[in-house]
């Protein structure tokens, strides 16, 4: 791949006020918008820490010339007040410790090099990404690489392709075209002089060619591509704790029940849409299972949610309504499926809803009631105790909540919920978020939408089964 340079930005032209000249006029008999040589010189790193740091001037108009400047001001004081011992946090050797400091005095950014990236185990990456962004530097660049066949999916490779092309001033010969371009000097600078038209086995020799022709496809369609590879991300890598991810899930939710169920209503559709992309298939049991996982996750965020404990009146209230409409709709979504589908599990035809739902609904409750209790980071946390009226630890009060749902909600299954906590060894090997029991057969009822595809799918329920989806907890 070559690299351009871009021309150099004009200079600016400062005008000395300080004399009694007139100020200069322009092409349009108007005057020159003056500025000030006054600056505010502000001290900046590269990626190297041994480099010398790199000073950068501002300067404003006249006009604003004394809000800016002040600005300026405060913006290089504040800067330069995080730094210690001349420099600024992310060039401390404690931004690239993997231990982290809640103090304050490191950096939010942990920085290291590709070769000590690579060294770090997933667990001591993990660490890392739950409090700070991660920055790798010196990384080097994708080997990506492609074939004639996988070309040749999103168009033939002998078709001929107008393209733009690097240093085609010097006489091109393309055997299989008889092509024969030539482009002057003067030329190169051109976009337009440096089209051809080549194909893509053409475009495959030059990429394989150490010191052949960088070339660009233009009207390559890509409608006809049957798969787009993700392009990996190999510079930086960045997150921290987002807690609204909850609203992420939420619209998740509501996009699947729309594509499974609302546009049957709006548009008179007697088919469940679950060909587009993204969507489970609640057909079979793997698809179910992941709608109903996401609903349970929904159901209980009030509990899970940082902000409830140790005070739950910090939740808005805009956000305490959305989660009720959420639980309505996880409960309506079980009355949909019943209504549509029928179930039998292990040969036997069942109500889903007593037999699957309530169920896995009861045993999500069990295990994260059974984390909770063994969360000694939150548990043995002095400032709970301190906030907590009821003089509850953690434990309790999460499980509380929980039973609240169960009590206020579903009181039917309060006693399942209890009998089912009590009975939970200290080992968890009766834990899970996903079926653990016979085989799921799902089959639309007749009559009713969905009963067009006709369909039989299913997946082994049974704990070893290969097929059985374990990531969903």
């Amino acid at each position: 791949m070559r690299s351009y340079s871009a021309p150099p930005p004009p200079e600016i032209e400062v005008i000395d006020l300080s004399g009694d000249d007139p100020i200069p006029l322009d092409l349009d008999n108007k005057p020159k918008r003056p500025l000030v040589a006054h600056g505010v010189p502000l001290e900046l790193y590269s990626a190297d820490p041994k480099d010398n740091m790199v000073k950068y001037e501002f300067k404003a108009a006249a006009e604003m010339c004394e809000r800016e400047y002040s600005t300026l001001e405060e913006i290089k004081q504040s800067w330069e007040a995080g730094y210690v011992d001349g420099k600024p946090l992310y060039h401390q050797e404690s931004a690239r410790e993997i231990a982290y400091c809640a103090d304050g005095s490191q950096s939010e950014f942990f920085v290291t090099d590709a070769q000590g990236f690579s060294a770090m185990t997933d667990l001591e990456r993990m660490e890392v990404f739950r409090h700070r962004h991660i920055i790798v530097t010196g990384s080097p660049p994708p080997k990506e690489t492609f074939t004639l066949a996988e070309l040749g999916k999103m168009s033939p490779i002998r078709d001929s392709k107008e393209m733009q092309g690097e240093y085609l001033a010097s006489l091109i010969s393309c055997p299989d075209l008889n092509l024969t371009l030539e482009c002057s000097h003067r030329e190169r600078t051109d976009a337009n002089a440096c089209l051809g038209y080549w194909t893509l086995k053409n475009f495959y020799r030059e990429a394989l060619d150490p010191n052949g022709r960088v070339l660009n496809v233009l009207d390559l369609p890509m409608g006809a591509c049957t798969s787009i590879e993700p392009v990996p991300y190999y510079d930086i890598v960045t997150n921290t704790s987002h807690p609204p991810l909850r609203s992420l899930m939420r619209r998740l939710y509501a996009y699947w029940l729309k594509e499974l169920f609302e546009e049957i209503v709006e548009d008179g559709d007697e088919d469940l849409d679950i060909e587009k992309l993204h969507v489970p298939d609640i057909h079979t049991a793997d698809g179910l299972l992941d709608v109903l996982a996401v609903g349970h996750l929904l159901i209980f965020s009030f509990v899970l949610d940082t902000r409830a404990f140790p005070h739950p009146d910090e939740v808005p209230t805009p956000e305490v309504g959305e989660h009720r409409y959420v639980q309505d709709r996880c409960h309506s979504f079980e009355d949909n499926f019943c209504a549509r589908f029928s179930v039998t599990v292990g040969g036997k035809e069942v109500d889903a809803k007593s037999e699957i739902f309530d169920p896995l609904l009861v045993k999500f409750a069990v295990a994260i009631v059974w984390y909770a209790k063994r969360a000694p980071d939150i548990c043995e946390d002095d400032k709970w105790g301190e906030v907590n009226k009821k003089g509850q630890s953690f434990a309790e009060a999460f499980e509380d909540r929980v039973a609240t749902y169960f009590t206020d909600i579903r009181p039917v299954l309060r006693p399942a919920f209890d009998a089912a906590l009590s009975q939970t060894d200290d080992g968890g090997s009766a834990l899970g978020f996903d079926w653990s029991g016979p085989e799921i057969v799902i089959l639309p009822k007749s009559g009713s939408s969905g009963s067009a595809r006709k369909r039989k799918r299913s997946i082994a329920g049974t704990p070893g089964d290969k097929r059985q989806r374990t990531r969903r907890s």
